[in-house]
């Protein structure tokens, strides 16, 4: 009981130092949290990787609100989102995204769909309901489903985070013991790219809050089903696409002893590149940034740019 006070008290705190920087738009069962800047169409959607949010896109929405109207929202249960419907799947991200645009962007029905890691599974999902707004994809590092097959088969560890620590992290939350602990600290990297302070402070802070983890653990859940659906549908729809790949997903801090470090990121660079053959006009091939870990949004917003940019100026001369 001691525990569950501590941690209202704290969610109650949190909630007056780290504001939502958006507007909360009711869309279906929830309320979504979405930040708009520039002007344009196509309109460009940045969709974040698992257990990440708009904040995570920070340093990239004012360069891009440069060449078009920029959106950066939070996912059902993720950041300032409040809970979605279950099962948390990419078909059900995709619609829900669908009916926040049509309300915070009734001007233009055409969208580019920036994804990074996980976020690959909506934008996919998305782009195969909505064929007719979807104006272009572009992976940054993104997940496909033959990831997980193929490091099964080498007998590499899933990077995957399991749904019984999510589990576990949830209710330790709930009882305020993240909160006591200062659990759990950011990624490995993070404080090393242009995020800033109070960036990083947001994440940290939303990042042990029970309602962001229970949205990781319920989307974690639905994974599963999510890739069956991407692997059954057809890979000939015909829209543009940029695949960037890093070539140095996974960092070496922090991994155990004699794991195939090598041979893992050569399997999610191999992965990673087959985003674009299911989507593509024409010949198209992935980009491998071999310097890039699994960060490359933000430590090399510049190519995420110029593929948008590429996006962009094809439309206008189609």
């Amino acid at each position: 009981a001691l525990g569950f006070a501590f941690e209202v008290i704290g969610q109650r705190h949190d909630a007056s130092r780290f504001p939502a920087p958006g507007k909360r738009v009711r869309v279906a069962n929830t309320h979504l949290h979405v930040r708009t800047r520039g002007e344009g169409s196509p309109v460009i959607v940045l969709e974040a990787g698992a257990g990440g949010w708009s904040t995570h896109w920070d340093p990239l929405i004012g360069p891009l609100s440069e060449l078009s109207k920029v959106i950066a929202y939070d996912r059902a249960g993720l950041g300032w989102s409040a809970g979605g419907e279950a099962p948390r799947s990419a078909d059900c991200a995709a619609r829900e995204l669908s009916e926040l645009l049509r309300q915070v962007s009734p001007e233009s029905t055409k969208v580019i769909l920036v994804a990074h890691a996980e976020g690959a599974r909506i934008a996919r999902s998305f782009a195969i309901r909505y064929p007719h707004k979807t104006e272009g994809l572009v992976f940054v590092d993104g997940y496909h489903e033959s990831l997980e097959p193929s490091l099964q088969r080498e007998g590499i560890p899933s990077p995957c985070v399991s749904t019984t620590m999510l589990a576990g992290l949830m209710w330790a939350g709930r009882l305020g013991l993240l909160r006591l602990l200062r659990y759990p600290p950011l990624a490995p990297g993070l404080e090393e790219t242009p995020l800033g302070h109070a960036n990083l402070q947001t994440i940290a802070a939303l990042s042990r809050s029970p309602r962001v983890l229970a949205g990781m653990h319920a989307e974690q859940k639905a994974s599963g089903e999510s890739d069956e659906k991407l692997a059954a549908h057809p890979t000939d729809q015909q829209t543009p696409c940029r695949t960037l790949v890093a070539g140095a997903s996974l960092p070496a801090a922090g991994l155990p002893e004699g794991f195939p470090l090598g041979e893992f990121n050569s399997i999610w660079a191999q992965s990673s590149a087959k985003l674009s053959v299911g989507f593509s006009v024409g010949p198209e091939s992935a980009d491998e940034m071999g310097d890039a870990d699994h960060l490359l949004p933000l430590r090399h917003p510049q190519a995420v740019v110029a593929c948008v940019r590429d996006l962009l100026e094809r439309g206008t001369e189609s």
